[in-house]
C-alpha cells in the first residue's frame, strides 16, 4: 500500500541497506565463545563477546532495540498500527480518528519539515517522503551511524521487483525474475499454461504413508508468493504423492502463464488495481 500510494503523490521512494547489522549493537549478557581459529593461546582460553554476532540467540533483537533507538534518536515515531514504520513528527496524527492516510496530504511548504516514512525490515530500509532533500539528510544521519549501502530509487524489495513511471505517476510491481527462476530450476520454462492456481474444486487427501515421493518437489513452492496455494501444499510435504505432484505441477504451469502480469497502480484511477501484461 505504501509503495502505491508514494507513485500515486509522486513520492521519492529510496532504499538503503546496513552493512552487517547484526555486529553493531553491544551484548547485554556476559557471553563466551571458543577462539577463532589462527588464534593459538599457551593454555586454554575463551573470549568473551563485546558485540553481536551472527548467529547469536540474541542477535536479531540486539539489532532491532538498537535501530529503533537511533530511529527515535532522529525524531521519527513508531506508527501505532505498524512497529516497522517510522513517521516523522509532521506525519503523526494527533487525532485517533483520522485515517492513516491522511499522513500522504500532509502539504508543508519548509524542505527541512517535509513528511518522512522510514519502513524497516531487518536491515533493509525504505524511505518515503515527498522532499529528495529530506530523504538525503536523513541518509546521511544513518550513514554517520552505521555502514551502509546507498541502493537509490527502489527497484527490488524484498524480492518484489518496482518499476515506476514518474512522470505518468504510474507504478507495477511484479515478481517476474523470481518466478522465471524458479521456473527453470523445475525445467518449465517452456511449458503451456493455465490461468488458475488450481482446478476448480480441486481436493487434495493426505497420502499413504508406504506410497511418498520425496519432499523436494513440494518445497520448491515455498517461496513463492501464492500464498493460499503454497500454504495448502505444504501442508502434505512430508508424504508427498503423485497427486501432490500434479497440484505443484499445476500452479507451476500457472506462474508460466502470468510470469509477465504486473500489478499497476495509477494516480488516475487510485481506488483499483490493475493487472498489466509486460513485455518479455
Amino acid at each position: 500500500m505504501m509503495l502505491a500510494l508514494a507513485a500515486v503523490h509522486d513520492w521519492e521512494i529510496e532504499q538503503i541497506d546496513v552493512v552487517t547489522a547484526f555486529l553493531n549493537p553491544k551484548v547485554d549478557v556476559d557471553v563466551y565463545m571458543a577462539l577463532p581459529q589462527g588464534i593459538e593461546a599457551v593454555t586454554p582460553q575463551v573470549c568473551k563477546l563485546r558485540k553481536s554476532l551472527y548467529g547469536l540467540q540474541q542477535a536479531p533483537r540486539l539489532w532491532y532495540e538498537h535501530i529503533d533507538h537511533f530511529i527515535r534518536y532522529l525524531g521519527l515515531q513508531q506508527c501505532e498500527y505498524d512497529p516497522n514504520v517510522y513517521l516523522s513528527a509532521s506525519t503523526t496524527l494527533t487525532n485517533r480518528t483520522d485515517s492513516p492516510l491522511a499522513i500522504w496530504n500532509s502539504k508543508q511548504s519548509a524542505q527541512n519539515d517535509a513528511p518522512i516514512i522510514l519502513l524497516l525490515h531487518v536491515d533493509d530500509m525504505l524511505l518515503f517522503s515527498p522532499s529528495a532533500n529530506r530523504v538525503t539528510t536523513i541518509k546521511h544521519l544513518l550513514r554517520v551511524k552505521y555502514k551502509m549501502t546507498d541502493l537509490g530509487p527502489v527497484r527490488c524489495s524484498l524480492g518484489i521487483e518496482i518499476e515506476r513511471d514518474r512522470s505518468r505517476r504510474i507504478q507495477h510491481i511484479h515478481q517476474q525474475r523470481d518466478v522465471r527462476k524458479l521456473l527453470a530450476t523445475n525445467g518449465f520454462s517452456d511449458c503451456n499454461g493455465y490461468w488458475t492456481p488450481q482446478p476448480t474444486g480441486s481436493k487434495l487427501q493426505r497420502s499413504d504413508p508406504e506410497s511418498n515421493l520425496t519432499n523436494g518437489t513440494a518445497k520448491t513452492l515455498a517461496s513463492d508468493d501464492l500464498a493460499f496455494t503454497v500454504s495448502m501444499l505444504s501442508k502434505f510435504s512430508s508424504t508427498p504423492t503423485t497427486e501432490h505432484l500434479s497440484a505443484a505441477i499445476y500452479t507451476l504451469r500457472y506462474l508460466r502463464h502470468t510470469a509477465n502480469l504486473a500489478i499497476q497502480y495509477n494516480a488516475s484511477d487510485l481506488h483499483r488495481l490493475r493487472l498489466r501484461r509486460r513485455s518479455r
